[in-house]
């Protein structure tokens, strides 16, 4: 998702509400209920100097795989840091 005019605490947050809504739900399947997780990367950006659209989706994407990494379900946000 892309959230403009929200800050990082703002998108970790809606982010972390998206993930526990999913977990809650489940879905049948041939008589077989399923439970859903989400992993959720957040990267957020303020007008840095040097940092393009290729930067902004490849730190979102190191925070989901850090999620990942670390056991799934969870919400981690990249810090960006020069």
């Amino acid at each position: 998702m892309i959230l403009p005019n929200t800050d990082g605490d703002g998108a970790f947050l809606l982010a972390d509400k998206l993930r526990l809504k999913i977990n809650e739900q489940s879905c049948q399947i041939e008589n077989n209920d399923i439970t859903l997780s989400i992993s959720c990367g957040i990267f957020t950006y303020q007008q840095e100097l040097n940092i393009g659209p290729e930067q902004i989706f490849s730190y979102a994407d190191k925070a989901l795989y850090e999620a990942k990494n670390q056991g799934r379900n969870q919400t981690k946000q990249y810090i960006f840091t020069e």
